[in-house]
């Protein structure tokens, strides 16, 4: 035999075991479960629920599936398959399935601005669309498929690239790039556009003053900025709407964080034309909308405090700035305190809810206290709760919840759960138990 014969065999198995990733392929299976059963004063019945689902991980791809109460035509499942620089010029990653999307398309969909809490950390928008397989639980979402194309190290210059369509409902991208600044910071840039297909056929819960419009598809997109610095934190979003009714209409978000050593302030301000309609057929009722936060840390020899307040004011129309009162604002307002490895907290909005937590731990057990109290008019609610985390080999946590509400007809609900895991080398279990009682 040749030598011609030996060699190329020999050249193609160290190309392809320097070319391509050799690592081991099968990496770790989930494997969950949960049960709930509830029952009612005014039912004789207890009615059970359960959830079940396995997620494999390779390192070629994932797989994942879930369906609950044998509804197996509603399942959730999704596949994710992973090709790296070694065989690519860029890492991508192809998504399939009942996905789940946030990031700026779920600010297309819903634009207001999220409650904030007195304690947030910095502010900052995250970019993209951010696709990822469904969970075990919660309502399974319209098959879709989305692809995320990320530049490697000799790509570094090229922006990252996602993609999505859900049939017959969305098609929507995402492009965006980081760019260093010298001695101060980061700059990322980002747009995310689309077609969203919404509308509104009766007028039974139709409160526009507008007539229903009909049901097809609409574009809508953001525009984005991102600025990093060592004490600031800013984000600013722009984003467009094709309204139904003719023209574009058009809403601001503008997000900043001052970060010094002991005192943080977020700022949060809302703009939006008066008949914006989102891309998920929703119209905010909100032209103008401020969120002040200050926060302060005090520390002390043995402990330290965090406190903070939150005070937000909305306006329907902006004609009404105007008449701008500060006893008509909402307050939120925060403190914890660190002791060693215990924790106490204060939250409390004036006149509406009081809620006081503590987390003391045992030994190795993690336990959680919390303690609220909510009044709206003639409704008084009073809830108290208790959460422990242990070390024990199959159980992992535990917990159980007590609400008390008074109103036109006093009402008590119970709860509680057990969540247990346990594993082999690259198998793990997980389940949760839980029961709900309604008197």
């Amino acid at each position: 035999m040749k030598l011609f014969d030996y060699l190329l065999p020999a050249l193609l198995f160290i190309f392809t075991q320097n070319a391509f990733p050799q690592p081991k392929f099968f990496q770790n299976l989930n494997i969950w479960s949960g049960v709930s059963a509830s029952k009612t004063e005014t039912s004789d019945n207890v009615k059970i629920k359960y959830d079940t689902g396995i997620r494999l991980n390779t390192s070629l791809l994932d797989l994942t599936a879930s369906t609950g109460n044998t509804d197996f035509q509603n399942c959730r499942y999704g596949t994710q398959v992973h090709l790296n620089t070694k065989c690519f010029p860029f890492n991508t990653e192809i998504f399939a399935g009942t996905l789940k999307y946030s990031a700026a398309r779920s600010r297309l969909k819903s634009p207001l601005p999220q409650s904030l809490s007195p304690l947030k950390s910095a502010l900052l928008l995250p970019q993209g669309t951010s696709p990822a397989l469904p969970g075990f639980t919660g309502s399974p979402a319209d098959f879709s498929a989305a692809v995320t194309i990320k530049p490697g190290v000799k790509t570094k210059y090229f922006p990252e690239v996602q993609a999505a369509v859900i049939p017959e409902k969305e098609l929507f991208f995402n492009i965006n790039k980081t760019f260093l600044l010298p001695h101060t910071g980061s700059l990322e840039t980002g747009f995310t556009g689309g077609i969203f297909k919404h509308g509104q056929k009766t007028t039974s819960q139709w409160y526009f003053k507008k007539l229903p419009y009909k049901y097809d598809f609409y574009s809508a997109g953001e525009l984005l900025f991102n600025f990093t610095a060592p004490v600031w934190r800013s984000s600013a979003a722009c984003a467009f709407y094709e309204n139904p009714f003719g023209g574009i209409r058009s809403s601001l978000r503008l997000t900043n964080s001052l970060l010094l050593e002991n005192f943080t302030l977020n700022t949060v301000i809302f703009l939006a034309d008066a008949d914006l309609i989102s891309a998920g057929g929703l119209m905010p009722h909100t032209e103008f909308q401020l969120k002040i936060n200050p926060q302060y840390k005090v520390y002390l020899k043995h402990c330290w405090f965090n406190s903070g307040i939150v005070v937000e004011k909305t306006f329907p129309e902006m004609k009404k700035l105007s008449y701008f009162s500060l006893s008509e604002t909402n307050l939120k307002c925060a403190i914890i305190c660190y002791l060693k490895k215990i924790s106490t907290g204060f939250y409390f909005t004036p006149g509406q809810s009081y809620r006081l937590t503590a987390g003391i731990p045992i030994s190795r057990i993690k336990n959680s206290f919390s303690f609220q109290y909510k009044t709206a008019g003639s409704r008084q609610k009073f809830s108290i709760s208790h959460s422990l985390k242990s070390p024990l080999p199959f159980i992992s946590s535990s917990g159980f919840s007590a609400d008390f509400e008074k109103s036109d007809g006093d009402k008590t609900k119970f709860s509680s759960y057990i969540q247990f895991a346990f594993s082999s080398k690259r198998i793990k279990y997980s389940g949760k138990l839980s029961l709900t009682l309604n008197l």
